[in-house]
């Protein structure tokens, strides 16, 4: 935290004095209950990744991975969720949720608005089973050209050397860019030597990243705290 701190003019004993001005905030009485609050938040969510999931260790293993992956980048262990809940509701696999977030995320850079709706967009291609235009713009809206991805890597996708935009807005149209084109677009964008490799690591060392850990953490210590009750 030091060392992010001290590029932006920062010293961790200002962050220290700002949490604790944050914590003058709550009374006594106000943190076990937000603990509380918090706990029972995290059981309502297992009972609905349960139903979704169809098994509750399946459930409990959803809920720690993305505590997990909320512990090691900027993002928060709700807007994963959320996430995540839209993935598998437009029919991703369970298995491949925490994974498709985490390209989701690299390529959103850790920005949990931009993740949510390219979440959206994605889930609504693999209900489609295709690719459509609208898809295309939200994905394009949100930073992230599938497209573009494609024609660089023509070869991988089946398609021939030098095809180019154009050709696949014409395959588009005709329905011929498959959900499972566009999912192996994420896989090769965020896999190594893509464009958005470990970005959300990168992301997670800046000041905001770092602090939205601590604040992740800190809750799941309080939730923690108070399960036993």
């Amino acid at each position: 935290v030091e060392g992010a701190a001290s590029r932006w003019k920062v010293s961790f004993s200002d962050l220290a004095g700002l949490a604790g001005k944050v914590g003058l905030a709550f009374s006594a009485w106000q943190i076990p209950k937000y603990a509380i609050q918090s706990a029972a938040q995290l059981e309502r969510l297992q009972a609905q990744f349960e139903v979704m999931l169809g098994s509750a260790g399946k459930a409990e293993r959803m809920i720690a991975d993305i505590q997990k992956l909320a512990a090691a980048t900027p993002l928060e262990s709700m807007g994963i969720t959320e996430s995540v809940k839209t993935l598998v509701q437009f029919g991703v696999a369970g298995e491949n949720a925490i994974d498709t977030v985490r390209q989701l995320g690299d390529v959103a850079g850790g920005d949990q608005e931009r993740l949510s709706r390219m979440a959206l967009a994605y889930g609504q291609v693999v209900a489609a089973g295709k690719l459509q235009g609208q898809d295309l713009l939200q994905f394009i809206n949100a930073g992230f050209n599938p497209l573009k991805v494609m024609v660089e890597n023509a070869t991988k996708f089946g398609l021939k050397a030098g095809t180019s935009m154009g050709d696949l807005r014409k395959m588009m149209e005709k329905g011929q860019i498959s959900a499972e084109m566009m999912g192996q677009a994420f896989v090769i964008a965020t896999s190594k030597g893509g464009m958005f490799y470990q970005n959300m690591e990168k992301q997670s060392k800046t000041l905001g990243g770092l602090w939205s850990t601590m604040v992740d953490n800190i809750q799941l210590s309080l939730v923690a705290a108070v399960q036993p009750l």
